[in-house]
């Protein structure tokens, strides 16, 4: 996934971090992890260059802005189904 993934993420997600670094990592590593993925589909796809870079700078935007709500839903999800993170 990535080094903020998998280096910096499980560092920063304990409980002792404050809620804003917690925050602005969890975006960090949405946005890295989708971006390169949206990235070659679009290429795949046969978009032109001019379009990728378009469309992967409105990408991160709207990632930037959903990143948040979604790390939100999904530990509610995690809560619900009692899914634990050291199981």
């Amino acid at each position: 996934m990535g080094f903020i993934a998998t280096g910096c993420l499980p560092y920063l997600m304990r409980q002792q971090a404050p809620p804003a670094q917690k925050a602005a990592v969890g975006m960090i590593a949405f946005v890295t992890f989708q971006v390169p993925i949206y990235f070659a589909i679009l290429a795949l796809a046969g978009a032109t260059i001019m379009q990728i870079v378009t469309a992967v700078a409105s990408a991160i935007i709207v990632l930037t802005v959903s990143g948040r709500p979604y790390g939100l839903f999904l530990e509610w999800c995690r809560k619900l189904f009692r899914v634990y993170k050291n199981a």
